[in-house]
């Protein structure tokens, strides 16, 4: 029996596929070949289960999508006391790659504005930028799953769309 959640998930797929409103940035487009067609939804239970459709298996930039999971990490070696005397906590209205400060503070709004992302990385454990970098790129590929899913069982469900 196939579980409701990939058919849901599958449900809101097909109806976002025919969204045309976003844009793929030039650097990205010229630098990776994505193509705008493509369209993927995966998630993953608590209890490991991974339900992915669409085009789950392209690789792709994740670009500012790393600022959350950058803050994250930086949470977790920090801790949120520390981060938090030189990261704010505000929505800033501002554009993502926006270098924008608190005037009080001189923190940037967040950690998912450009000069937030860039201070968060320096809350991360490691010897020098190479070995923080290093150190997020291994967090990456654990949430993602890759090079550790033979240490981890997981039951993944795909459907075509």
């Amino acid at each position: 029996m196939q579980s409701p959640v990939a058919e849901y998930l599958e449900t809101i797929v097909n109806r976002c596929k025919s969204d045309r409103t976003g844009e793929i940035s030039p650097a990205s487009a010229k630098n990776t070949g994505i193509d705008a067609d493509q369209l993927a939804l995966a998630i993953t239970t608590v209890d490991g289960a991974t339900y992915a459709v669409g085009d789950a298996d392209v690789h792709f930039p994740i670009e500012s999508m790393a600022k959350p999971l950058t803050y994250a990490l930086a949470i977790h070696d920090a801790g949120p006391t520390e981060v938090h005397k030189k990261i704010g906590v505000e929505p800033s209205g501002d554009n993502f790659n926006e270098i924008a400060l608190e005037e009080s503070t001189g923190r940037p709004f967040n950690a998912m504005i450009n000069a937030g992302a860039i201070a968060a990385h320096t809350y991360v454990d490691g010897d020098g930028e190479n070995d923080r970098t290093e150190r997020i790129r291994q967090h990456f590929s654990k949430l993602a799953d890759k090079a550790f899913s033979s240490q981890t069982p997981k039951t993944t469900q795909r459907i075509a769309t």
